[in-house]
């Protein structure tokens, strides 16, 4: 099975770190707005190839790359830090970071969808709200 994870950040490469962990597929592609911290995270997550139930075919890519995916993780959005939401006392909390991750989300979902038109897309959250 072919595995896309979109998102580099903490989310994303806990993701790629458990679908490595379980031996969940054969081939994994993390795509990343910044390409170079794909290639770091695939990078790091090689070294531990010999550790692995399975062997896998780990890379860094572009949407493209995701051609072939039987299921693809979207992980990306902004956090609660870098969309000013880290104050417990503010009503609004969290649904400050809506509009950002709605925008981001409407960029990410078509290029997924064209690049894997058959993919299982999950949606993956931290929070999960």
């Amino acid at each position: 099975m072919k595995v896309g994870v979109i998102g580099a950040g903490a989310v994303g490469r806990a993701c790629v770190l458990s679908l490595l962990q379980r031996g969940s597929c054969r081939e994994l592609v993390l795509v990343n707005r910044t390409r170079e911290t794909a290639a770091g995270v695939v990078t790091d997550a090689r070294y531990a190839r010999s550790l692995l139930p399975r062997p896998i075919d780990l890379y860094d890519g572009e949407y493209e790359d995701l051609a072939g995916c039987d299921v693809v993780l979207v992980t990306v959005g902004v956090n609660e830090k870098g969309g000013g939401a880290t104050d417990p006392d503010d009503p609004e909390g969290r649904l400050r970071l809506l509009d950002d991750n709605a925008a981001i989300y409407g960029d990410t979902i078509p290029e997924v969808v064209d690049a894997a038109p058959e993919a299982v897309l999950l949606i993956v959250t931290d929070p999960p709200d």
